[in-house]
């Protein structure tokens, strides 16, 4: 049965080695198991073995000088002038991490230059007040509304509001799973040198060592900028072939009222120039440390709260891990979604 081109299926759809009634090539269900999504190619020179369609494609190169801060305030700016024209609620969902931290700061100071701020509504969970405790009480309580958004996270979105989040920031600077090679010292390492090392050591199989990294060269060879070091790599595996899933996972979880919930959301860094942006940043896209991970955004963070501990201090969290879905979890629904917006849902094993 042909399902027509895919946007998106998450990843126990693609663990689960099938899509319909279609058997999944190996090598596309290994490098998903590395990715620890489903796997679609904004670049289109994989052969994903199903037909499927790119929503954001690669944007050209654009090096028109705006800094990081610059394109944050413009964003923010956009968002607060759409929801104002529409007569929306704007809601951020604010995870207490650095990139919600940051698209929630570029909201305020919107909202607040254009009389807005009555219809900002902060999404949070305790979890959220936990990793950043000192921006809650200083610019959000008693200042904003505020709504819990726990686990699902998918069910605080409104399709009658503005839903703000503060995804593709990892897809911007790199991937969580740089961290411990940072951390090691590899990640300036030349990527032929390590890449399949690193394919063994997150899959955890023999068999995926080699095929995973033949398989991946053709999306490598097309990136529009060199990919030398660990780092390149793994940023631009993150920007090519996870970027979709980002976009979508949150919406695919309505069922046929994915395009209606997908409309409503504005993720912050989606936007093309930011992507644009991240494009550009290839001498200063390794950091030294850790702590250096997304340091323009924790600067503009800084330049907003003056808050110089978390400046030096804070470090990149799995922020997400208590609201989105599980995606281990064995009751984990298998979900895809085809290029008309429905995302169709079926049960995961028990």
């Amino acid at each position: 049965m042909s399902v027509g081109r895919i946007l998106y299926l998450n990843f126990a759809q693609a663990d689960s080695g099938a899509l319909a009634d279609v058997d999944l090539r190996r090598d596309y269900v290994l490098a998903c198991r590395f990715m620890h999504c489903g796997i679609v190619d904004r670049t289109a020179t994989l052969d994903l073995g199903f037909a499927y369609a790119a929503v954001d494609p690669i944007p050209e190169l654009s090096l028109d000088g705006a800094t990081f801060a610059d394109l944050c305030d413009a964003v923010g700016t956009e968002i607060v002038d759409d929801a104002s024209r529409l007569g929306r609620e704007v809601r951020v969902l604010w995870s207490g991490g650095i990139d919600s931290t940051t698209a929630l700061i570029a909201v305020i100071k919107a909202a607040e230059a254009r009389g807005y701020a009555r219809n900002v509504r902060v999404l949070l969970s305790l979890d959220s007040v936990h990793e950043n405790p000192a921006f809650f009480l200083q610019h959000i309580d008693g200042r904003y509304e505020i709504a819990s958004a726990a686990y699902p996270i998918s069910a605080a979105l409104d399709p009658g509001a503005c839903n703000v989040t503060g995804e593709h920031g990892d897809q911007l600077f790199g991937s969580q799973l740089l961290e411990s090679y940072v951390r090691r010292g590899l990640a300036g390492v030349a990527y032929r040198d390590i890449f399949p090392l690193v394919v063994a050591e997150r899959v955890r199989s023999l068999d995926a060592l080699w095929r995973v990294a033949r398989y991946l060269d053709p999306v490598i060879a097309a990136a529009p900028v060199p990919i030398r070091t660990l780092f390149d790599c793994l940023w631009w595996l993150n920007f090519s072939l996870k970027w979709q899933d980002v976009s979508l996972r949150l919406a695919a979880f309505h069922g046929d009222y994915a395009r209606v919930i997908s409309d409503s959301i504005r993720h912050f860094f989606r936007d093309e120039r930011f992507q644009a942006w991240a494009l550009a940043q290839r001498e200063s896209r390794c950091p030294s440390t850790w702590a250096r991970y997304k340091d323009v955004a924790k600067r503009y963070i800084l330049d907003f709260t003056g808050d110089r501990s978390y400046y030096r201090t804070k470090e990149k969290e799995d922020s997400l891990r208590n609201v989105i879905v599980s995606q281990t979890s064995a009751t984990v629904p298998r979900i895809y979604m085809t290029e008309d917006f429905r995302a169709v849902i079926r049960a995961g094993p028990n």
